[in-house]
């Protein structure tokens, strides 16, 4: 069945469905000695339109499957490739990683080293720095109570 029927036959089968709906002529509107002969014709044309759609539907579905275990049975051994070269490469991928992790740890055991030298070396500078502050200091006082003792008070 080529394209064109089928979607012929879909556009029937909905126009059926929407009128056996807006017109009440499902199995609930009516007991089956009240439904006159045409709503039985049309119901029973439904129910087999249903029932084509079905075994269509059916079909397309193992057309489908048989299709694309074919396709898989086709393709085993470049699949097969394709899994052993992900593989490869995925491995590869990992040891390049593994590596730049290694150099990262390198990098931050060296950039913590020098950190430490840095700070330690700032400390002692600071240190010496403070202690030459101190004495200058000192000998500042030093000198004030010096100048302050040979000066005689000047008087107000």
């Amino acid at each position: 069945m080529d394209f064109h029927n089928r979607s012929l036959i879909s556009r029937i089968g909905i126009a059926l469905f929407a009128a056996a709906f807006l017109f009440g002529t499902g199995p609930a509107a009516a007991s089956p000695e009240e439904t006159p002969p045409e709503t039985k014709a049309l119901h029973e044309g439904l129910e087999r339109l249903a029932e084509a759609f079905q075994a269509h539907s059916d079909r397309a579905i193992r057309a489908a499957t048989q299709a694309a275990q074919r396709a898989i049975e086709d393709n085993r051994d470049t699949i097969s490739d394709l899994d052993s070269q992900w593989d490869s490469q995925l491995e590869t991928f990992r040891a390049l990683l593994k590596d730049q992790k290694a150099n990262l740890d390198i990098m931050s055991e060296d950039a913590a080293a020098k950190l430490d030298t840095w700070t330690q070396a700032a400390k002692e500078q600071w240190d010496e720095m403070h202690q030459s502050a101190l004495e200058a200091l000192d000998l500042f006082q030093e000198w004030l109570d010096q100048k302050s003792a040979s000066q005689e008070p000047i008087p107000v």
